[in-house]
């Protein structure tokens, strides 16, 4: 889940090519919605240095590896098909990924490892297998020693595993 709280004029949208990344399987396509293995709401995408986007650095559950690469979320709105008609084929190569990539906005999601937060606490971004599915996906997480700052905690509902964040660099 990935709801924008903030007014969406103010945010630019982009959409770049999507390369398979280290934690995604042959012959799956994460941007086609009926995959097994397909993008959630929430999840955050890295820019590699060809400006593509793709899943995950070394896909390694709890390591922080943003020190170097900032990652931007993945962006679907309700009733949109146009993701679809850009995404590629079922079962080769991705198309284009849509990410919010600039500007300030709020936001509550549930792709976010809450152990350590607390409100006002910084966040980055880190591979973590939520649920313990064996899939690894790129969530929020409390910043460790190293890791590039992408938002601040506002609020967080333990019960309901979500936390409201503005969406920040530094």
């Amino acid at each position: 889940m990935f709801e924008l709280i903030s007014t969406y004029e103010t945010i630019q949208r982009r959409d770049e090519p999507m390369v398979i990344g280290t934690g995604d399987l042959a012959g799956h396509n994460p941007l086609n919605p009926i995959d097994g293995r397909a993008l959630e709401k929430g999840e955050w995408l890295e820019m590699d240095d060809d400006m593509h986007f793709r899943r995950g650095g070394d896909n390694v559950a709890g390591t922080v590896d943003e020190t170097a690469r900032m990652a931007f979320p993945w962006y679907m709105e309700r009733g949109r098909y146009d993701q679809q008609g850009i995404a590629g084929r079922p079962g080769q190569i991705p198309g284009k990924a849509t990410v919010l990539y600039l500007g300030a906005f709020e936001f509550e999601t549930d792709m976010v490892d809450l152990t350590g937060l607390a409100v006002g606490d910084p966040m980055t971004v880190s591979d973590v297998d939520l649920g313990g599915l064996g899939i690894v996906r790129r969530v929020l997480a409390d910043i460790t020693a190293a890791g590039l700052i992408v938002a601040r905690v506002g609020y967080i509902n333990a019960a309901a595993g979500t936390v409201r964040a503005i969406r920040i660099y530094s």
